[in-house]
Formats: structure tokens, C-alpha cells, sequence
């Protein structure tokens, strides 16, 4: 829900919000499907350690780019915002 709720904030085209969210959908499939099979490995072949150690790293590595994302303000007098 974050994430489209972001995602129609930032659009530039409505349209363009439902293709996206869809490729999103894919990709994090994707990905939650890789995962554990890349962290059974891993865990096959260094141990437990190493699996927590790299969910731990990823934990930093997403921090650190959600801290990057700015959202632009609306301009003054907006809905919502005090007027100057």
C-alpha cells in the first residue's frame, strides 16, 4: 500500500501508475523467490552466520537509499498547507 500510495503521488500520468505497480508486483516475485534459494546456499556452504550477516547488510543498504528519496513540497496555498 506504501507503495502505490507513493507511487500516485509522484506520477506524472495517472495512467501510468497500474503498469508500474504491475512490473513492481513481478520483480518482487522475482526476487522473493531467489532469495532463500541464494540464502540456502549460502547457508549450505558458510553457515548460518553468513546468511544473517548478508539480511543484515541489506537491512543498511535499504535504509541508506529510503533516505535518499525526497518528495517535493506543494507550492504555498496549496490543499493543506498554511499559506505564506
Amino acid at each position: 500500500m506504501a507503495r502505490s500510495a507513493y507511487l500516485s503521488k509522484i506520477a506524472v500520468r495517472k495512467e501510468d501508475v497500474a503498469p508500474t505497480l504491475s512490473l513492481e508486483v513481478s520483480i518482487n516475485h522475482t526476487v522473493s523467490m531467489s532469495v532463500p534459494a541464494l540464502g540456502g546456499l549460502a547457508w549450505m556452504r558458510w553457515g548460518h552466520t553468513s546468511v544473517f550477516l548478508g539480511a543484515a547488510a541489506v537491512a543498511v543498504v535499504m535504509i541508506l537509499c529510503t533516505s535518499l528519496i525526497r518528495i517535493p513540497r506543494p507550492p504555498a496555498g496549496a490543499i493543506g498547507q498554511p499559506a505564506a
